[in-house]
């Protein structure tokens, strides 16, 4: 029995497949099996595959394409090693790759699998430097984390591990159920590698570039992970088997994972806690499944007459479907964000305020009220429709506990018109003695000059900013700290060199007096 099967995935590679037998053929560790899956290309490849003769390959050539999942799941049972490597073939590996990756999960039995670094080659396999911004330049360069850190960090990010450069237990298949389903097709790496971290495993990235990464510039379209309005689409459905497997987690985990929500569970009850938590992902599948669970809580209780979740009710629930945005209906609909300030004698300031988002409906008229509690000697009351834009606006109704209020403007009001506020602070006035709980009831219509935009837009451009701001400080975060890493090493390093400096062996002295004078200048 071999100790690596090597499964190599081939479907149209024809430029390209023996060069990737090749770096398998040619690894410095031998032991190994290689299970060639052809799945149907029309290219030549399978001639290519036939002409190679080495009594490690078995080779499985497919008349017709049957698609990655199916074949994925033909070749798990095909393996007979005690590890699995998965290669591509149009990638290649560096020939020591198996024998570095073996030689360290012998070592280290706590891990069931690791990954390596890649870098990149193009379609004429030279090195392909990519240029700043680039998804693929940072993505699988990543440091390591604990199973823990990793389930937290994937449920808001995209997959990072470089599937090609994996080497993994083979029980680890059964024992996590890691197989995808069949349906998958942009997302089966990271169902695996979520399902491991699941399962408590923990995952090695080795800090080596072991494996060159094809990229094709002249044929992106024909890349799984391509951006494509197929492949995106494809992508936020498949979120959904993500979703499940958080769902699955035990009481015990999700409190690792997210300590920030354990106040929200009953007994061992996860699901309301979870639910809280998908609704403030990005992944709008994600806030779907997040309602279905917090839905999920309602049913069972009414048929069970179950007492466990009695915090959570049909109002609450009401409550969290209006406010998240699970489609991505937002960015097509017009929102206005209003306030309602509050003057007690001092002016209008910004904490004396309650501010709320207003929807605007295709007649361009609005509805939006206030409930808030003022102190004695409130003095006015001012209505900001929509803070840093130049809108038209008319007012129907100002209704302050049911009596109709006069109010003022600080716009332009055109006969017969709109008020027209020529700038980006327009603000309604309602002058009198105020006290206690006030419920304010405003009706009016309103509309954007030619060339402005609704301030949602304005809010969500800000937002995605905001995020790229985030990733950008994270991984900034990580090269420091791999820095600091790199310049403990090296003060160790500089440390026992003083003390052989101190040797009396003039020939060992002389060299490591150079090699401490080289780290003292790496270090400037």
């Amino acid at each position: 029995m071999p100790k690596v099967s090597v499964i190599l995935s081939s479907y149209n590679h024809a430029p390209y497949v023996a060069e990737a037998i090749e770096s398998v053929l040619n690894q410095t560790f031998r032991d190994f099996e290689l299970l060639i899956f052809d799945d149907g290309s029309t290219d030549g490849s399978a001639d290519i595959i036939r002409s190679f003769r080495d009594e490690r390959i078995k080779a499985f050539l497919y008349e017709e394409n049957r698609g990655p999942a199916e074949a994925a799941k033909e070749a798990f049972y095909a393996a007979q090693g005690e590890y699995v490597a998965i290669h591509h073939s149009d990638d290649v590996w560096e020939l020591d790759k198996l024998e570095k990756q073996v030689v360290f999960l012998d070592e280290h039995k706590e891990y069931a699998a690791c990954f390596a670094w890649a870098s990149f080659i193009d379609e004429n396999s030279c090195v392909h430097e990519l240029e700043d911004g680039n998804f693929y330049k940072e993505v699988f360069r990543q440091g390591n984390r604990s199973c823990i850190e990793w389930l937290r960090y994937f449920f808001d990010h995209p997959n990072c591990f470089c599937h090609p450069s994996l080497l993994i237990r083979r029980e680890m298949y059964v024992k996590h159920q890691m197989i995808p389903p069949e349906s998958m097709r942009q997302l089966p790496d990271f169902f695996m590698w979520v399902s491991l971290l699941a399962g408590k495993e923990e995952l090695y990235i080795m800090p080596e570039t072991l494996i060159r990464f094809r990229l094709r510039q002249n044929q992106k379209d024909e890349n799984v992970s391509a951006e494509s309005m197929e492949n995106t689409l494809r992508r936020q459905y498949e979120y959904v088997h993500i979703a499940r497997i958080y769902a699955n987690l035990s009481k015990g985990m999700f409190c690792q994972v997210f300590p920030d929500y354990e106040k929200y569970i009953v007994g061992n009850d996860i699901r309301l806690a979870l639910g809280k938590r998908f609704l403030e992902s990005d992944i709008p599948v994600f806030r779907f499944y997040g309602l279905h669970l917090l839905e999920n809580i309602l049913n069972v209780s009414a048929d069970c007459n179950s007492c466990s979740q009695k915090s959570y009710t049909c109002q609450d629930f009401w409550t969290d479907a209006g406010a998240v945005d699970c489609f991505g209906m937002r960015k097509n609909m017009h929102v206005a964000h209003m306030a309602l300030f509050y003057d007690i004698g001092q002016g209008y300031q910004g904490q004396l305020s309650v501010q709320r988002e207003c929807y605007i409906y295709e007649n361009h008229t609005f509805l939006i009220s206030f409930a808030l509690q003022v102190p004695d000697g409130t003095v006015a009351l001012g209505f900001a429709p929509e803070k840093g834009h130049m809108v038209e606006v008319w007012i129907n109704s100002f209704l302050v506990n049911g009596k109709e209020m006069t109010c003022t403007n600080n716009g332009l009001h055109e006969e017969g018109g709109k008020d027209f506020f020529y700038h980006g602070n327009p603000m309604y006035e309602v002058r009198g003695i105020f006290s206690g709980d006030l419920d304010i009831r405003i009706s009016g219509e309103m509309s954007y000059p030619d060339g402005m935009i609704f301030a949602t837009e304005v809010y969500r451009q800000k937002e995605d900013i905001q995020r790229q701001l985030e990733e950008k400080n994270r991984q900034l975060e990580e090269k420091n700290r791999q820095l600091e890493e790199t310049t403990c090493q090296l003060e160790m390093m500089e440390n026992e060199v003083q003390v052989m400096r101190q040797s009396t062996s003039w020939r060992c002295t002389k060299p490591l007096r150079q090699i401490g004078q080289m780290v003292r200048r790496w270090k400037k």
